[in-house]
């Protein structure tokens, strides 16, 4: 069986999951507000922001339009 291996996240992932974070709390958003507002599961959102996971191009572009950025 292969294990899959956790690499740790980039600079670049890093930065970019604290800057969503902030923009979201800016917009005195919670996960969950956003979860309704655009779809994006509250477990992805979670992920994206601790960078455990990248996000792809069209949940970018829906939480930086929901961030007003």
């Amino acid at each position: 069986m292969s294990e899959k291996r956790q690499h740790p996240p980039t600079v670049r992932l890093r930065r970019l999951a604290a800057e969503l974070s902030r923009l979201r709390n800016a917009a005195t958003l919670t996960r969950e507000d956003v979860a309704e507002k655009t779809g994006i599961n509250t477990a992805t959102l979670y992920r994206i922001e601790k960078a455990r996971s990248r996000p792809q191009k069209r949940t970018l572009v829906a939480l930086l339009d929901l961030y007003q950025t």
